[in-house]
């Protein structure tokens, strides 16, 4: 597996949900409701990538690695995440992870803030 070490470069959007409230709304209604066999497989994605999550931060820790400031890589300080991309299967969308990074939980323009 192939971990890449990353800055926390993220950019948010926040939704005034008071104006927006109409549009959000009939968004989440138009979200089919899942089956239980697609439950079921999110609850096992869940888990592997629990485990996934467990096995990168062993290593972590057996192997003592900085990130690009030169900072100790902890689970205080930094979080592991995963691109995604999108397959259909069966008739759905379903985001599967492509690459594994950890980086900062705080972002770089907050902390100069």
């Amino acid at each position: 597996m192939k971990l890449e070490i990353r800055r926390n470069l993220d950019i948010k959007f926040n939704i005034d949900r008071e104006k927006n409230r109409e549009a959000v709304e009939k968004l989440l209604q138009q979200a089919p409701e899942l089956t239980p066999e697609q439950k079921k497989i999110l609850d096992h994605n869940e888990r592997i990538c629990d485990e996934l999550y467990e096995k990168i931060w062993s290593y972590l820790e057996a192997n003592p690695t900085k990130d690009l400031d030169g900072n100790a890589i902890t689970r205080e300080t930094h979080e592991i995440g995963f691109d995604t991309d999108t397959q259909e299967r069966d008739g759905c969308l379903w985001e599967v992870a492509t690459q594994f990074y950890v980086r900062p939980k705080i972002s770089e323009y907050e902390k100069q803030g």
